[in-house]
Protein backbone atom coordinates (compact mmCIF):
# COMPACT_ATOMS: atom_id res chain seq x y z
CA UNK A 1 0.00 0.00 0.00
CA UNK A 2 1.47 3.33 -0.72
CA UNK A 3 0.82 5.47 2.27
CA UNK A 4 1.52 8.87 0.36
CA UNK A 5 -1.74 8.11 -2.32
CA UNK A 6 -4.26 6.95 0.51
CA UNK A 7 -3.23 10.64 2.04
CA UNK A 8 -3.85 11.84 -1.08
CA UNK A 9 -7.08 9.90 -1.32
CA UNK A 10 -8.48 11.23 1.99
CA UNK A 11 -7.76 14.46 1.51
CA UNK A 12 -9.85 14.50 -2.13
CA UNK A 13 -12.68 11.87 -0.18
CA UNK A 14 -13.01 14.14 2.59
CA UNK A 15 -13.22 17.30 -0.50
CA UNK A 16 -16.58 15.17 -1.60
CA UNK A 17 -18.37 13.86 1.54
CA UNK A 18 -21.48 16.52 1.36
CA UNK A 19 -21.55 16.18 -2.27
CA UNK A 20 -24.51 14.17 -4.08
CA UNK A 21 -23.77 11.27 -6.73
CA UNK A 22 -24.92 13.05 -9.45
CA UNK A 23 -23.03 15.93 -8.74
CA UNK A 24 -19.75 14.56 -6.90
CA UNK A 25 -16.72 12.53 -8.64
CA UNK A 26 -18.74 9.84 -8.70
CA UNK A 27 -21.50 11.56 -11.41
CA UNK A 28 -20.32 14.94 -13.16
CA UNK A 29 -22.67 17.36 -13.90
CA UNK A 30 -23.54 16.48 -17.73
CA UNK A 31 -21.56 13.39 -17.69
CA UNK A 32 -18.56 15.42 -18.05
CA UNK A 33 -15.40 13.38 -16.25
CA UNK A 34 -14.15 15.85 -14.37
CA UNK A 35 -10.59 15.05 -12.93
CA UNK A 36 -11.10 14.93 -9.97
CA UNK A 37 -13.57 12.04 -10.42
CA UNK A 38 -10.70 10.12 -11.94
CA UNK A 39 -9.13 11.26 -9.03
CA UNK A 40 -11.38 10.07 -6.74
CA UNK A 41 -12.74 6.64 -8.49
CA UNK A 42 -8.87 5.32 -8.65
CA UNK A 43 -8.63 6.19 -4.64
CA UNK A 44 -11.60 4.23 -4.36
CA UNK A 45 -10.38 1.59 -6.90
CA UNK A 46 -6.72 1.70 -6.28
CA UNK A 47 -6.72 2.90 -2.59
CA UNK A 48 -3.50 -0.05 -2.03
CA UNK A 49 -1.41 1.57 -4.66
CA UNK A 50 -2.00 8.65 -5.76
CA UNK A 51 -2.08 11.89 -9.36
CA UNK A 52 2.95 12.47 -22.43
CA UNK A 53 4.83 15.08 -19.92
CA UNK A 54 2.24 18.01 -19.59
CA UNK A 55 2.16 20.28 -22.55
CA UNK A 56 4.06 23.76 -21.33
CA UNK A 57 1.28 26.09 -22.69
CA UNK A 58 0.34 25.83 -18.52
CA UNK A 59 1.78 25.78 -15.37
CA UNK A 60 1.52 23.23 -12.57
CA UNK A 61 1.80 25.83 -9.64
CA UNK A 62 -1.01 27.19 -7.52
CA UNK A 63 -1.01 30.64 -7.00
CA UNK A 64 -2.62 30.96 -3.53
CA UNK A 65 -4.14 34.40 -4.97
CA UNK A 66 -5.76 32.25 -7.76
CA UNK A 67 -9.29 31.23 -6.82
CA UNK A 68 -8.06 27.53 -6.91
CA UNK A 69 -5.25 28.69 -4.19
CA UNK A 70 -7.62 30.45 -2.26
CA UNK A 71 -10.05 27.70 -2.24
CA UNK A 72 -7.55 25.34 -1.60
CA UNK A 73 -6.46 27.31 1.86
CA UNK A 74 -9.87 27.64 2.93
CA UNK A 75 -10.13 24.10 3.07
CA UNK A 76 -7.28 23.15 4.57
CA UNK A 77 -8.00 25.44 7.73
CA UNK A 78 -11.45 24.10 7.82
CA UNK A 79 -10.52 20.19 7.04
CA UNK A 80 -7.75 19.66 9.83
CA UNK A 81 -10.01 19.58 12.82
CA UNK A 82 -12.32 17.68 10.72
CA UNK A 83 -9.48 15.17 9.73
CA UNK A 84 -8.22 15.18 13.77
CA UNK A 85 -11.64 14.02 14.81
CA UNK A 86 -11.90 11.17 12.21
CA UNK A 87 -12.83 7.70 14.43
CA UNK A 88 -12.00 4.17 13.59
CA UNK A 89 -14.96 3.11 13.56
CA UNK A 90 -16.52 5.78 11.04
CA UNK A 91 -14.11 5.26 8.89
CA UNK A 92 -14.28 1.53 8.93
CA UNK A 93 -17.69 1.54 8.02
CA UNK A 94 -17.06 3.56 5.25
CA UNK A 95 -14.08 1.66 3.43
CA UNK A 96 -16.04 -1.60 3.80
CA UNK A 97 -18.58 0.41 1.56
CA UNK A 98 -16.81 1.62 -0.50
CA UNK A 99 -14.58 -1.64 -0.98
CA UNK A 100 -17.72 -3.71 -1.63
CA UNK A 101 -18.56 -1.12 -4.60
CA UNK A 102 -14.93 -1.46 -5.95
CA UNK A 103 -14.64 -5.30 -5.55
CA UNK A 104 -17.97 -5.62 -7.28
CA UNK A 105 -18.44 -3.14 -9.94
CA UNK A 106 -14.73 -2.01 -10.67
CA UNK A 107 -13.12 -4.67 -13.41
CA UNK A 108 -9.06 -4.98 -12.88
CA UNK A 109 -8.23 -3.67 -16.49
CA UNK A 110 -9.95 -0.63 -15.61
CA UNK A 111 -8.03 0.01 -12.39
CA UNK A 112 -4.45 -0.98 -14.41
CA UNK A 113 -5.52 2.00 -16.92
CA UNK A 114 -5.47 4.29 -14.06
CA UNK A 115 -2.12 2.99 -12.32
CA UNK A 116 -0.27 3.37 -16.20
CA UNK A 117 -2.12 7.05 -15.13
CA UNK A 118 0.15 7.62 -12.40
CA UNK A 119 2.53 5.78 -14.01
CA UNK A 120 2.59 8.24 -16.31
CA UNK A 121 3.63 11.57 -13.86
CA UNK A 122 7.34 12.59 -13.99
CA UNK A 123 9.92 11.35 -11.90
CA UNK A 124 10.62 15.08 -11.07
CA UNK A 125 7.01 15.64 -9.84
CA UNK A 126 6.72 12.86 -8.06
CA UNK A 127 9.76 14.19 -6.22
CA UNK A 128 8.44 17.72 -5.62
CA UNK A 129 5.13 15.63 -3.96
CA UNK A 130 7.93 14.12 -1.66
CA UNK A 131 9.72 17.23 -1.09
CA UNK A 132 6.09 18.56 -0.06
CA UNK A 133 5.61 15.71 2.16
CA UNK A 134 8.99 15.89 3.97
CA UNK A 135 8.17 19.84 4.41
CA UNK A 136 4.96 19.53 5.76
CA UNK A 137 5.24 16.33 8.07
CA UNK A 138 8.61 18.25 9.62
CA UNK A 139 9.39 17.11 13.32
CA UNK A 140 6.39 14.69 13.26
CA UNK A 141 6.43 11.16 14.56
CA UNK A 142 3.94 8.60 15.11
CA UNK A 143 4.45 8.54 18.85
CA UNK A 144 3.00 12.08 19.00
CA UNK A 145 1.29 12.80 15.89
CA UNK A 146 -2.41 13.33 15.91
CA UNK A 147 -3.68 10.82 13.80
CA UNK A 148 -5.94 9.69 11.00
CA UNK A 149 -7.12 5.79 11.09
CA UNK A 150 -6.99 3.48 8.13
CA UNK A 151 -9.56 1.05 7.40
CA UNK A 152 -6.69 -1.86 7.19
CA UNK A 153 -9.26 -4.58 7.15
CA UNK A 154 -11.05 -2.92 4.53
CA UNK A 155 -7.84 -2.24 2.44
CA UNK A 156 -6.95 -5.91 3.06
CA UNK A 157 -10.37 -7.14 1.71
CA UNK A 158 -9.54 -4.89 -1.38
CA UNK A 159 -6.38 -6.42 -2.31
CA UNK A 160 -7.38 -9.54 -1.79
CA UNK A 161 -10.56 -9.01 -4.07
CA UNK A 162 -8.74 -6.80 -6.88
CA UNK A 163 -6.32 -8.95 -9.36
CA UNK A 164 -3.97 -6.95 -11.01
CA UNK A 165 -1.02 -7.12 -12.45
CA UNK A 166 1.77 -7.39 -10.10
CA UNK A 167 4.75 -6.08 -12.47
CA UNK A 168 2.79 -3.00 -12.74
CA UNK A 169 1.62 -2.70 -9.22
CA UNK A 170 5.33 -3.17 -8.37
CA UNK A 171 6.65 0.04 -10.99
CA UNK A 172 4.22 1.87 -9.12
CA UNK A 173 5.24 0.99 -5.51
CA UNK A 174 8.50 1.55 -6.42
CA UNK A 175 7.84 4.71 -8.38
CA UNK A 176 6.28 6.49 -4.91
CA UNK A 177 8.60 4.64 -2.76
CA UNK A 178 10.52 8.00 -1.40
CA UNK A 179 7.09 9.77 -0.75
CA UNK A 180 5.69 6.56 1.18
CA UNK A 181 8.33 6.95 3.65
CA UNK A 182 8.03 10.72 3.87
CA UNK A 183 4.75 9.96 5.41
CA UNK A 184 4.81 9.13 9.34
CA UNK A 185 2.53 6.15 10.38
CA UNK A 186 2.10 3.43 12.42
CA UNK A 187 0.47 0.16 11.40
CA UNK A 188 -2.93 1.33 11.53
CA UNK A 189 -2.89 5.34 11.31
CA UNK A 190 -1.29 7.77 9.25
CA UNK A 191 -0.10 10.87 11.07
CA UNK A 192 -1.52 14.48 10.07
CA UNK A 193 1.02 17.17 9.97
CA UNK A 194 1.31 19.65 13.22
CA UNK A 195 -0.59 22.28 11.94
CA UNK A 196 -3.32 24.01 9.50
CA UNK A 197 -0.04 25.13 7.48
CA UNK A 198 1.36 21.50 7.11
CA UNK A 199 -1.70 20.41 5.71
CA UNK A 200 -2.29 23.69 3.48
CA UNK A 201 1.44 22.40 1.67
CA UNK A 202 -0.26 18.86 1.13
CA UNK A 203 -2.76 20.01 -0.23
CA UNK A 204 -1.58 22.24 -2.67
CA UNK A 205 1.07 19.61 -3.27
CA UNK A 206 -1.31 16.76 -3.93
CA UNK A 207 -3.00 19.30 -6.52
CA UNK A 208 0.17 20.28 -8.29
CA UNK A 209 0.90 16.44 -8.78
CA UNK A 210 -2.62 15.45 -10.09
CA UNK A 211 -2.23 18.58 -12.60
CA UNK A 212 0.60 16.18 -14.05
CA UNK A 213 -1.31 13.61 -15.08
CA UNK A 214 -0.88 12.37 -18.53
CA UNK A 215 -3.74 13.30 -20.61
CA UNK A 216 -4.63 9.94 -22.88
CA UNK A 217 -4.13 7.40 -19.89
CA UNK A 218 -6.25 9.40 -17.28
CA UNK A 219 -9.04 9.80 -20.19
CA UNK A 220 -8.36 6.28 -20.89
CA UNK A 221 -8.90 5.60 -17.28
CA UNK A 222 -11.63 7.47 -16.98
CA UNK A 223 -13.77 5.96 -19.65
CA UNK A 224 -13.41 2.55 -18.12
CA UNK A 225 -13.54 3.73 -14.96
CA UNK A 226 -16.62 5.91 -15.51
CA UNK A 227 -18.38 2.54 -17.17
CA UNK A 228 -17.95 0.72 -14.45
CA UNK A 229 -19.47 2.84 -12.17
CA UNK A 230 -22.85 3.51 -13.73
CA UNK A 231 -23.27 0.47 -12.79
CA UNK A 232 -23.46 0.85 -9.72
CA UNK A 233 -27.12 1.06 -8.45
CA UNK A 234 -28.50 4.65 -7.65
CA UNK A 235 -29.54 3.37 -4.10
CA UNK A 236 -26.15 1.74 -3.55
CA UNK A 237 -24.68 4.92 -4.23
CA UNK A 238 -26.76 7.17 -2.36
CA UNK A 239 -26.40 4.69 0.93
CA UNK A 240 -22.40 5.76 1.03
CA UNK A 241 -23.29 9.92 1.27
CA UNK A 242 -24.73 9.70 4.53
CA UNK A 243 -21.65 7.21 6.05
CA UNK A 244 -19.13 9.71 4.43
CA UNK A 245 -21.24 12.72 5.68
CA UNK A 246 -21.05 11.06 9.27
CA UNK A 247 -17.50 9.65 8.83
CA UNK A 248 -16.47 13.80 9.03
CA UNK A 249 -18.65 15.61 10.86
CA UNK A 250 -19.33 12.81 13.94
CA UNK A 251 -16.39 14.28 16.09
CA UNK A 252 -17.00 18.12 15.02
CA UNK A 253 -19.63 20.72 16.44
CA UNK A 254 -22.17 22.23 13.66
CA UNK A 255 -20.36 25.64 13.09
CA UNK A 256 -17.28 23.00 12.16
CA UNK A 257 -19.15 21.25 9.59
CA UNK A 258 -21.00 23.74 7.89
CA UNK A 259 -17.77 25.24 7.13
CA UNK A 260 -15.85 22.13 6.54
CA UNK A 261 -19.32 21.50 3.56
CA UNK A 262 -18.82 24.60 2.54
CA UNK A 263 -15.05 24.73 1.58
CA UNK A 264 -15.53 21.47 0.64
CA UNK A 265 -17.98 22.63 -2.34
CA UNK A 266 -15.93 25.86 -3.02
CA UNK A 267 -12.39 23.73 -4.05
CA UNK A 268 -14.49 21.43 -5.91
CA UNK A 269 -16.05 24.53 -8.05
CA UNK A 270 -12.78 25.51 -8.31
CA UNK A 271 -10.95 22.41 -9.61
CA UNK A 272 -14.05 22.03 -12.15
CA UNK A 273 -13.10 25.30 -13.26
CA UNK A 274 -9.36 25.33 -13.71
CA UNK A 275 -8.80 25.19 -17.38
CA UNK A 276 -5.37 22.66 -16.06
CA UNK A 277 -8.20 20.13 -14.88
CA UNK A 278 -10.64 20.69 -17.71
CA UNK A 279 -7.92 18.84 -20.55
CA UNK A 280 -8.11 16.07 -18.54
CA UNK A 281 -11.77 15.57 -19.52
CA UNK A 282 -12.83 12.75 -22.11
CA UNK A 283 -14.29 14.16 -25.24
CA UNK A 284 -15.76 11.25 -26.14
Amino acid sequence: MLISILLSCLLMISCHAFQKPQQSIIFPKNNNLIPEYVTGALCGAAVMLLTPTPAFSFSDTVDKGSPLGNAIVQMSDASYPVLSSLSDDSVTMLGNKITKVVVEKIPPSAIELGIDAFLGIPNEKVDKWTATLKQSYDGVTPDSCQSIPVPVQSLGRLAAGVKIDETKLKTLQSKYSSSNQAVPRSASSICLPSSKEGLEQLWVGQTELTMNLPKKETQEFARAAFKAILSVPNAELLRIVPDAKRAFTAGVDTKTSLKFEKAGKALDKAIQQDPRFQRLIPTS
